[in-house]
């Protein structure tokens, strides 16, 4: 089987992070196969997420790869399982950078 995508470069997370998780816990980009691995079930925890089908999962993390450097979701995962994650949504401004 092919690697999943990633969503993001993992180089854009700095060594010290990943350098102070403890043992058997990695935190990495978001991936094509996290469906599987309790992506919603870990966002499910905080706040009501519906039941996406896996196929909408997918479809949803193409969007945000076509948009490219706009979301950063990155995830810690434990023994094949999402534990946690987070997100940095880059939204572009309408404004004049000559100012």
């Amino acid at each position: 089987m092919a690697d999943p995508q990633r969503l993001f470069s993992a180089s854009l997370i700095p060594a010290s992070v990943t350098e102070g998780l403890p043992d058997g816990f990695v935190i990495r980009p978001l991936a094509s196969n996290d469906y599987a691995k309790g992506f919603y079930e870990c966002l499910g925890v905080l706040t009501w997420v519906g039941e996406p089908t896996e196929s909408e999962f997918l479809d949803r993390f193409r969007e945000m790869v076509d948009a490219k450097d706009t979301y950063f979701f990155a995830v810690l995962e434990y023994r094949d399982r999402i534990v946690g994650t987070g997100c940095l949504v880059v939204e572009r401004k309408l404004y004049d950078v000559s100012c």
